[in-house]
């Protein structure tokens, strides 16, 4: 019998934690909401309840796929999609925060222009838009920020993190050169 190395038993274990934190996330996704059920007056906890389950359940499907192309050993498209989960995860943390400030300073007027409306509705493919998309790396640099403060991590970590995930998804030496050959002699 082939016994595992470290590093094969260490990515199994990986592989295993993100599949039981997968399925644990896809038990809670809601299926169905009701603007009524959250607010019979206010539109804003509605948009916001929207899009956090909007997000969760890209979380979840891109998540998914991620998952089952690290298991296939498929590299350049794993990353790609853990790329893709990161930003996402960013956008879902930054969205917690932003209703918390909203209600907080009881001002969730300002949530709805400021933060909702660009998150469901902006796009970086037209500069005439009302709504422009948020920019994920100003978002990565925000949560990172909030990491470095409020769990007393050095700054950096989740850039840092996200930059090493971004050298695959680019046709660079690690996403082309690194990923499909081996070393010649």
């Amino acid at each position: 019998m082939h016994e595992k190395k470290p590093r094969e038993q260490a990515a199994e274990e990986l592989l295993a934690g993100a599949e039981e934190a997968l399925d644990q996330l896809h038990s809670q996704l809601c299926l169905h909401l009701s603007a009524d059920a959250i607010s019979p007056v206010a539109k804003i906890p509605y948009k916001a309840r929207i899009l956090k389950e909007a997000l969760l359940h890209r979380v979840w499907e891109l998540g998914s796929s991620c998952h089952g192309e690290f298991a296939a050993k498929r590299v350049i498209p794993a990353f790609t999609l853990a790329r893709a989960v990161l930003e996402t995860a960013c956008i879902v943390f930054t969205l917690k925060q932003q209703v918390r400030t909203a209600v907080d300073a009881n001002r969730l007027g300002d949530l709805d222009a400021s933060f909702l409306m660009r998150a469901m509705f902006g796009r970086r493919d037209d500069p005439s838009l009302l709504y422009q998309a948020i920019n994920i790396l100003t978002t990565i640099d925000h949560v990172d920020a909030y990491i470095a403060h409020e769990v007393k991590t050095s700054k950096g970590g989740l850039r840092k993190h996200f930059e090493s995930v971004c050298e695959f998804v680019h046709p660079n030496w690690a996403g082309v050169s690194g990923a499909y050959t081996k070393d010649i002699d």
